[in-house]
């Protein structure tokens, strides 16, 4: 039976003034000192967002349970929805959150659990739980989504490494395609479309392409490299070239990785918050050039990688009272979300709970255009032989440049085949290994995507 959940409106709490920042603006703290410490002395942890009919919501984890905060044009701050947990309190740590239409998928890391289910398409008025189960598992660190094909993946359960779901089909009730590496701990992950960049601590990293789900191929692996620790998690760039990858470990600096031949990833420049030798970055997500990072003790660290070689720091917000060179671990900021259109960015922080941001110096917002313009997708990319082109405009034309401007083909030639007016395939069969940047001109207007084209 569907379980409705009412708004719940509460007071806003003081706001935390930091006192170390530069090129953000502190727009708003949500908090809620009322809510149970865990054995971690932590009330929240992860964080995430999204948008419905125009308006933005935050995600906060504590240790009760899943708080959607309605983000308003003028940065008030509402908690609009309070999805409890089944396990809460002293031993609640850990929770992760991902979205998929108008549906938020809710796990824990600490036993009893269950995958919760969300439909918030009744915001700002309720939400649904539609689904609570330990159906699939008891326990799961991370959740991740590819939009593309609607399949949900999630690592380090209680019954495997990698588990992934089908969830287009009905996204209330997910369906088990297949575990992956069942022996083996996957951390956390970055999935674009149908490849997998697996985060599994002391072993490193492993990109694993799943076009075909119960026949995955391993891309490509990074056991050895510099500043080598916990490998914990890291993010994609718009272009697929680079990467960002964070090591759990004290004192060891972010890496910038090049990706664009998974049989070679390289690192392209290691990189730190210059504050301290000792503590170290949590959660790294990628926006518009810019990598901004949850980091423990300190709080929002924001770089730019314009030169992938020497990646600059560039803005900061410390959101703990901790000092720096305590080194507290699990104290500070936890996850990161810059994605909103508005270009806010949210923190959490563990004890001081949701924080939103400005950039000074860079405008991430989009605009209503663009935020209605649909996003052309391939599939599958990587790829060695044939990508899909999908856009929910007609597409008018396609173009493909080698990295070094070189044009390979257009619309016209034998390298694509148009399969109605919204899609087609591009044969890749005569072009040069590696990026390929495609050019998708649509009704929509034209779009830029990168392809890796990988030679059997």
């Amino acid at each position: 039976m569907r379980q409705m959940l009412f708004i719940i409106f509460i007071a806003l709490p003081g706001m935390w003034q930091a006192q170390d920042f530069s090129g953000v603006t502190l727009l708003a703290n949500w908090d809620n000192d009322s809510l149970p410490l865990n054995f971690r002395d932590s009330r929240y942890s992860d964080c995430w967002g999204f948008v419905h009919n125009g308006e933005e919501y935050g995600v906060l984890a504590s240790t009760l349970g899943a708080h959607i905060i309605h983000i308003a044009e003028d940065n008030t701050l509402e908690e609009s929805a309070y999805i409890p947990s089944p396990l809460q309190g002293f031993l609640a740590n850990h929770r992760d959150y991902k979205t998929y239409g108008n549906h938020l998928y809710i796990v824990s890391d600490e036993p009893p659990s269950t995958l919760q289910i969300v439909d918030y398409s009744y915001l700002p008025d309720s939400v649904v739980l539609v689904y609570d189960s330990n159906e699939f598992f008891s326990t799961c660190h991370n959740l991740f989504v590819d939009e593309t094909a609607g399949i949900l993946y999630a690592c380090g359960t209680s019954t495997s490494g990698l588990s992934l779901y089908d969830i287009a089909t009905n996204p209330a009730q997910p369906q088990l395609i297949t575990h992956f590496d069942t022996q083996n701990y996957t951390h956390d992950m970055f999935i674009r479309e149908d490849t997998a960049f697996l985060h599994r601590g002391f072993d490193g990293m492993m990109v694993v392409n799943f076009a075909d789900p119960v026949n995955p191929e391993v891309l490509g692996t990074l056991t050895e490299y510099p500043e080598q620790g916990y490998n914990h998690s890291g993010w994609l760039d718009a272009s697929g070239q680079y990467y960002v990858m964070a090591d759990e470990t004290p004192g060891l600096d972010l890496k910038m990785l090049d990706v664009s031949d998974l049989t070679d990833i390289q690192v392209t420049d290691v990189f730190n918050s210059q504050e301290s030798d000792v503590i170290y970055p949590h959660n790294a997500m990628i926006r518009d050039g810019l990598i901004f990072t949850s980091y423990y003790v300190e709080g929002l660290e924001v770089f730019d990688f314009s030169d992938p070689a020497n990646v600059e720091r560039v803005a900061w917000y410390d959101t703990s009272p901790v000092p720096d060179a305590d080194s507290v671990a699990h104290y500070g900021a936890w996850g990161v979300y810059p994605f909103l259109p508005s270009g806010k960015i949210l923190i959490s922080d563990r004890q001081e709970g949701l924080f939103v941001f400005g950039m000074d110096n860079y405008d991430l917002s989009v605009s209503e255009h663009q935020q209605l313009t649909p996003q052309v997708t391939l599939y599958p990319n990587p790829a060695s032989t044939e990508v899909r082109i999908r856009a929910a405009c007609s597409i008018l034309g396609v173009e493909g440049y080698s990295a070094q401007g070189k044009c390979l083909f257009s619309q016209a030639s034998s390298a694509w085949e148009e399969r109605g007016e919204n899609q087609g395939i591009l044969h890749l069969d005569g072009c040069p290994e590696g990026m390929i940047m495609l050019r998708i001109h649509t009704t929509c207007g034209m779009q830029t995507h990168t392809c890796i084209h990988l030679q059997r």
